[in-house]
C-alpha cells in the first residue's frame, strides 16, 4: 500500500526502483506522501497512545528473523537515522558535493570537498 500511496502517487519510484534514502551515491527513487489523521476526533489520544506503546512492546518483545540485528518500528528507522546524520553529519553523493563547491566557486567563494566534509 505504501508503494502505491508514497510511490506511484506521488511520482516517486516504486519496488526495486527505491534505493532507500541512505545510500548516499544514489538517487533514492523515494516518494513522499503525508497524511494527518487528528486521532483525538475519533478517540481518546491518551487510550491511543498506551495502546500504541503496547504495541510496539509487543513487536520489540518478538524473535527477530534469522539474520536480522532487531525488530523496527515503522518510522524508527529514520529516527535512528537522523540521530545518526546530526552526530555524524549528512553523506552526500560525490557528484552534489562537486557541484556544490562549483556554485560556491562561481559566487567567488573557494571551498573544497575536504573542507565540506566537517
Amino acid at each position: 500500500m505504501m508503494d502505491v500511496l508514497g510511490g506511484l502517487l506521488s511520482g516517486g519510484g516504486h519496488g526495486a526502483a527505491v534505493a532507500g534514502p541512505y545510500i548516499a551515491d544514489r538517487r533514492s527513487g523515494a516518494g513522499h506522501l503525508l497524511i494527518a489523521i487528528n486521532i483525538a476526533s475519533l478517540r481518546p489520544l491518551g487510550d491511543f497512545t498506551a495502546e500504541m506503546q503496547q504495541m510496539i512492546a509487543s513487536w520489540k518483545a518478538s524473535r527477530p528473523r534469522l539474520g536480522a540485528q532487531a525488530i523496527l518500528y515503522p518510522g524508527e528507522p529514520e529516527h535512528l537515522h537522523e540521530m545518526m546524520t546530526r552526530r555524524d553529519g549528512i553523506a552526500l553523493p560525490r557528484d552534489m558535493v562537486a557541484g556544490l563547491c562549483e556554485e560556491a566557486g562561481a559566487i567567488g567563494v573557494a571551498i573544497t570537498p575536504r573542507q565540506l566534509a566537517l
